[in-house]
């Protein structure tokens, strides 16, 4: 019948893929939808140090709306494109002041001068417009 790639490039609809260690990219479990045996639709990617990508994937690559929590508990939710943070209005909140940052990022880098802050504290909630 072929070897262990045949019968893995033949999968195609919901599956759960545990990586080997070591992996090269510290990946440890996929679970969600498949095609040709790669990550295709919807499905959710968790690397060995706790970071988790809960999302859509095409050909294997990040792609399209997803939230991710990374290994330092901050998060990110808005728009991959090839495996990398690109939107025009995505938010990031940072785990250990609660800061958000609504804006633009391209090519996983924040780069809106006109984009929202917004920090709440223990005693007061401020919102900071950050346009020039």
């Amino acid at each position: 019948m072929g070897d262990n790639h045949d019968l893995i490039s033949a999968v195609s609809g919901f599956a759960t893929f545990r990586y080997r260690e070591p992996d090269v990219f510290s990946r440890t479990r996929y679970a969600g939808l498949v095609r040709g045996g790669g990550r295709d639709g919807r499905g959710r990617l968790r690397w060995r140090d706790g970071a988790v990508y809960s999302g859509e994937f095409t050909n294997g690559t990040r792609q399209g709306y997803a939230r991710m929590v990374y290994a330092n508990r901050d998060e990110y939710e808005g728009n991959f494109v090839g495996n990398k943070r690109n939107d025009a209005r995505g938010l990031y909140k940072w785990s250990d002041s609660g800061a958000i940052y609504v804006g633009a990022f391209v090519d996983g880098v924040m780069v809106d001068d006109e984009a929202e802050l917004f920090y709440s504290g223990d005693d007061d909630e401020v919102s900071l417009n950050c346009s020039t």
